[in-house]
């Protein structure tokens, strides 16, 4: 799944240029390709930036390619299919996997439902929402086997290559500004914990992040991101204003 900030302090000015400063670094490190193309039906479902290449493989907890061997209705009112994996591409992925989607035409927040139809195998981009489930749709980069080999095997070059995800953090404080030289605490699926400082622009990036779910900890606020060990993941978090600058005295 992809981590999303409690936002008690950031206005919604604020993280649309957050996120577009983020667009812009990816453009810039090459994580964007050129005229990349938006998943199947993306115009209708209005897919946002999210369906960049690097994001969509950073977002995912699991990439996987699946047969479709049932589906069913689910308690929340989305469709849950059971999913064959046949080859695990990044995270944890294996045996049969439940993973929900909306109903196919059903479109909420830009989130298009896929139609995932019994017998058919599907190259699937599969995130982990709050409740613990398994999700996906079309805007996550979920496509038909048939029509993904390149990204397929895109995706196993990667694979091999173990270069870990790129996980870039913004730091912002109660007036919306960037959190300079803040300090924040990451703390990996394997017990480590690592105290970092972001730089004079309020950012921290991390190289080669391996897959799991780290928590990123600071004074006023906490994120889980789980990453698929690939890609790109970007999240904001509130830190606590620098404290005052002492007067001096005359």
């Amino acid at each position: 799944m992809a981590a999303v900030p409690g936002g008690r302090y950031t206005s919604p000015m604020m993280r649309f240029r957050i996120f577009a400063a983020l667009l812009a670094g990816y453009a810039l490190l090459g994580w964007i390709a050129p005229g990349a193309a938006a998943p199947a039906g993306a115009d209708a479902c209005r897919c946002t930036a999210v369906e960049e290449a690097c994001l969509l493989d950073g977002n995912a907890a699991a990439i996987f390619v699946a047969r479709v061997q049932s589906m069913a209705d689910a308690k929340d009112g989305r469709r849950e299919a059971a999913l064959q994996v046949l080859e695990r591409l990044a995270g944890a992925a294996s045996g049969t996997l439940a993973v929900r989607t909306r109903a196919a035409g059903d479109v909420k927040d830009g989130d298009c439902g896929v139609d995932f139809q019994v017998g058919e195998t599907w190259l699937v981009y599969a995130r982990r929402a709050s409740d613990g489930t398994l999700q996906t749709s079309r805007c996550a980069g979920t496509v038909l086997a048939a029509t993904a080999a390149e990204k397929v095997t895109s995706l196993r070059q990667e694979a091999l290559l173990g270069q870990g995800t790129v996980l870039r953090i913004a730091a912002y404080t109660a007036d919306s500004a960037a959190a300079r030289s803040a300090m924040v605490d990451l703390h990996s699926d394997d017990g480590r914990i690592q105290r970092l400082q972001t730089n004079p622009e309020g950012y921290l990036v991390l190289q080669g992040m391996r897959a799991g779910t780290h928590r990123i900890v600071t004074g006023v606020e906490e994120i889980a991101a789980t990453l698929s060990g690939m890609g790109c993941f970007s999240t904001q978090i509130a830190v606590a204003p620098p404290p005052p600058v002492p007067a001096e005295i005359p």
